[in-house]
């Protein structure tokens, strides 16, 4: 998460305070996508709520690539499964695979 106490679109200010009370600290959110091993879905919501995540703030950024990675990896499953990996929604199709027919919960569309 963000090592410092305010959100922006270039990342921590360094000339900000770290949250630990030190004086340099890596924020993590401008890591490559390769280098996340696992992710927790709380601040970037759940991929089922087919949430936009149109603004342009690091944190929204990289929620966006991580939402869109799991969109991939159902797409793969389902791939393997013989289908086409895309389902029928047209929300956002390139982001999340036409597996959104419209923002919210209620946009989803179940395998």
């Amino acid at each position: 998460g963000n090592p410092k106490k305010k959100d922006s679109k270039k990342g921590a200010s360094p000339k900000e305070l770290c949250r630990t009370g030190e004086e340099h600290c890596e924020d993590c959110r401008l890591r490559p996508l390769n280098d996340v091993a696992t992710i927790h879905y709380t601040v970037c919501q759940k991929p089922w709520w087919c949430f936009p995540l149109n603004h342009d703030t690091i944190q929204q950024r990289l929620c966006r690539k991580l939402l869109h990675e799991w969109f991939r990896v159902r797409s793969d499953m389902e791939r393997s499964w013989g289908r086409s990996g895309f389902g029928s929604g047209e929300y956002d199709r390139d982001h999340y695979f036409g597996d959104c027919t419209k923002f919210g919960k209620l946009g989803y569309v179940f395998i």
